[in-house]
């Protein structure tokens, strides 16, 4: 009785957490332009801070050498009052990071960086140097303020670190527009 008494809670007070960010959601909604660039953006990784331009990425990792590749999708302007919602994946390979080869991805919405992805070349040594340094400890870690968001995928040896910002601007895009 007591455990059914306990899910019961646990359902209450899951859906009123659904209802607030629901809520929060609808009446912050006419806030969002989906477009503006922020002067707060969060370092993500070293230097790399979101809301930066593809083309200051791109600038940066041509400065090191390395070659970008470039692929752009989504939803440009369609309809009279539905905002764009472009896409942009820029690829580079020969990355180093915590001294491992890789290969770095950026994600861009409305060319605003909004999540990064560094993919090792030997999985299993840099799951040693991760852990080491303490970027392997948690996945789904959201950081100080909550905006940053770092995922470990041990299996491929995946980095990624992402802005909440712009990752729940696209999510209320998706919700209101698709």
């Amino acid at each position: 009785m007591k455990s059914t008494a306990r899910f019961g809670r646990y359902v209450i007070i899951g859906a009123l957490l659904i209802a607030a960010y629901v809520g929060y959601m609808y009446f912050n909604a006419a806030k969002v332009s989906f477009n503006e660039v922020r002067r707060d953006g969060i370092v993500l990784m070293g230097s790399m801070r979101s809301y930066s331009s593809t083309e200051e990425f791109k600038r940066r990792m041509t400065a090191q050498g390395l070659v970008c590749v470039v692929k752009v999708a989504g939803y440009p302007y369609l309809n009279k009052g539905v905002p764009s919602l472009i896409f942009t994946t820029v690829k580079t390979s020969g990355f180093i990071y915590l001294d491992e080869l890789g290969r770095l991805e950026a994600d861009f919405v409305n060319d605003r960086l909004y999540q990064l992805r560094f993919i090792p070349s030997n999985a299993a040594a840099f799951l040693i140097k991760a852990r080491s340094v303490g970027a392997a400890q948690s996945e789904g870690f959201r950081g100080p303020g909550g905006d940053l968001t770092t995922k470990f995928y041990p299996e491929t040896g995946e980095l990624w670190w992402a802005d909440e910002r712009l990752l729940e601007e696209i999510r209320l895009w998706q919700s209101r527009y698709q």
